[in-house]
């Protein structure tokens, strides 16, 4: 499954927020350690967190930007999907993916679409259909 949000992202989102109350408070908010934060912001670790931390930072994203922001981001809803698909087995979670985003399309009923969905589509190509020649 693609990261829900480029890291530089959340990266700088996470920074605003220790600029904005402290380092400890919002490793408090994420439910992790300081040094585990602290490491995440400067990307001292090679490796990704933990999946553990990686959910709690997954998270805490969604929670903030639910209310940062007018609407969701493309971003931000891939991060609430990649919860929801996250106990699918790997192979499954790109077509749960998919599948999600057509019961919105279809829901929608001829409304427009919200504005993320093309953007996620893009991000989970069928690759299972067989192209037709020209």
């Amino acid at each position: 499954m693609a990261a829900p949000a480029p890291r530089d992202t959340r990266g700088a989102l996470l920074s605003r927020h220790v600029e904005l109350s402290s380092l400890r408070q919002v490793a408090r908010d994420i439910g992790m350690s300081p040094s585990g934060l602290l490491s995440f912001l400067r990307s001292e670790t090679r490796r990704p967190p933990q999946a553990r931390t990686y959910q709690k930072l997954i998270a805490w994203f969604v929670r903030i930007r639910r209310h940062t922001a007018v609407g969701p981001s493309a971003d931000t809803v891939e991060a609430g999907v990649a919860i929801l698909v996250q106990y699918l087995p790997a192979d499954k979670r790109a077509a749960a993916v998919r599948e999600i985003l057509n019961v919105i399309d279809v829901h929608a009923e001829g409304e427009r679409p919200p504005p993320w969905l093309r953007e996620i589509r893009v991000r989970y190509p069928d690759r299972s259909r067989k192209k037709t020649p020209r």
